[in-house]
């Protein structure tokens, strides 16, 4: 019984923990992944955006799903409602076909010593 009672508990924990994992609020993805379909980023295909956790910072990751394959990630540092290119392909699309929308800004260089970018798109293969 003892053991049992203490399962439950870790089970708990652990599901408490995961549901206390930060994310990118669900009206700000539908904001990233509306600007890539309304700016007609991609000819073709399905526009996926997905967020991680990385230490202490957020990011996100949008690609091109078609039948061809995928296009390569593009990649957004999530602060405060604001996404921030850290790839070329981000940048590209935040200096073009994204420009000028309010929640899309192209990051400074150099990145912040703090941002593992290899960690970043690792996370996104």
């Amino acid at each position: 019984m003892r053991t049992r009672k203490l399962l439950g508990t870790a089970l708990g924990l652990l599901l408490s923990s995961a549901a206390m994992a930060a994310s990118v609020p669900s009206a700000d993805m539908d904001k990233i992944t509306l600007s890539f379909l309304n700016a007609k980023v991609y000819a073709g295909g399905a526009v996926s955006c997905r967020d991680k956790e990385i230490g202490d910072r957020l990011y996100v990751g949008c690609l091109n799903r078609s039948l061809g394959g995928n296009s390569q990630v593009s990649l957004w540092l999530y602060e405060g409602g604001v996404f921030k290119s850290l790839n070329g392909t981000a940048r590209g699309f935040a200096e073009g076909k994204l420009a000028g929308q309010p929640h899309i800004k192209t990051m400074p260089l150099p990145l912040p010593k703090d941002i593992d970018f290899g960690a970043a798109m690792s996370a996104f293969k």
